[in-house]
């Protein structure tokens, strides 16, 4: 009775799923192009303390295979504040982030920080947050949202699902 999938879980792997209690689920929808493959789950991003409307909404993968994040947004579509002056590339030091894994009507995951570039990867906050110029709303979390939640795959039932931890 094992699915295909995985979970990731502090410095652990397990490979085939057995069960998705206890996880916040992500239904993905399915790769029209690609049979029994899916498609990268729906994912929000947000700045809290700037002025509203400022939510994007688009895609979101996370990426154990770095240790920054990047958001995907046209500079022109960039809320005022959300720029570091010195750097266009990068966010200003002290910017609030809202991150969310879903819908902002059912998200899986939830988690805000204080960008501080460079600071220990110890928590959920990465440690450099790059601006993509992309026309896709789009955002690579990295892997440190591993310090805050359990990670699960669900390949055949097509869902990703997070778990905090305790």
């Amino acid at each position: 009775d094992i699915s295909p999938g995985y979970t990731l879980s502090g410095d652990d792997a397990t490979v085939g799923i057995t069960s998705t209690s206890g996880f916040n689920l992500v239904a993905l929808t399915p790769n029209q192009s690609v049979p029994g493959d899916w498609k990268t789950a729906p994912g929000c991003y947000q700045f809290p303390t700037l002025s509203h409307p400022n939510q994007f909404c688009g895609t979101l993968l996370l990426d154990v295979g770095i240790d920054s994040m990047f958001l995907d947004l046209m500079p022109a579509k960039r809320p005022a504040g959300a720029v570091n002056p010195a750097d266009s590339t990068t966010l200003p030091t002290g910017l609030n982030v809202s991150i969310l894994a879903g819908t902002p009507k059912s998200p899986g995951l939830s988690y805000c920080f204080a960008y501080a570039p460079s600071s220990p990867a110890t928590s959920v906050a990465p440690t450099k947050v790059t601006w993509i110029n992309s026309s896709k709303i789009f955002v690579n979390t990295g892997r440190d949202v591993l310090f805050g939640d359990d990670y699960m795959f669900d390949g055949r039932c097509g869902n990703v699902g997070f778990q905090p931890l305790p």
